[in-house]
């Protein structure tokens, strides 16, 4: 892999993983926003409008983001010393990622059928919950980028 390819897949790794961080922010807010609001009226409206103007958008931007990071990730890992599974904490990002791109859509799932009537808003505190871990996830997905630790998988 040459020096620019590989600047330009890494940059596409980094804003990949910015967004999907984002998204995952946005999702939490709103959720904590309507579960900690206290208001009947604010919780639906929140809720409702998560569901019709978020969700999709949301689901569709989460879902590709958390595929760019895992295809540019891999891409990385074949293409530069750290390979895909040689180091630990590559291998333990690289099991994040397909762990968290399945639970994108299991997030989300539940902000529709409240936003539907399917559910009600009382029933979102395992939504916020899983968007709280999941947040922790990808900053530790981060931190495990800058230190590198453990050093190498044994074979």
């Amino acid at each position: 892999m040459t020096p620019a390819y590989r600047k330009t897949v890494l940059t596409l790794h980094v804003l990949a993983a910015s967004a999907w961080i984002g998204i995952d922010v946005l999702t939490a807010v709103l959720v904590g926003t309507g579960l900690l609001s206290g208001d009947g009226i604010r919780t639906t409206a929140v809720y409702g409008a998560l569901g019709r103007y978020v969700l999709v958008p949301a689901l569709a931007a989460a879902v590709v983001a958390g595929l760019v990071s895992l295809a540019s990730g891999v891409l990385l890992g074949m293409g530069t010393k750290w390979g895909l599974l040689r180091y630990w904490w590559v291998a333990v990002k690289f099991g994040l990622n397909v762990v968290l791109c399945v639970a994108v859509v299991v997030i989300l799932i539940p902000v529709g059928q409240i936003a539907s009537g399917e559910r009600g808003p009382g029933d979102v505190m395992p939504l916020f919950t899983i968007a709280l871990i999941a947040l922790v996830l990808l900053v530790f997905a981060d931190v495990l980028s800058v230190f590198k630790p453990w050093g190498r998988v044994r074979r």
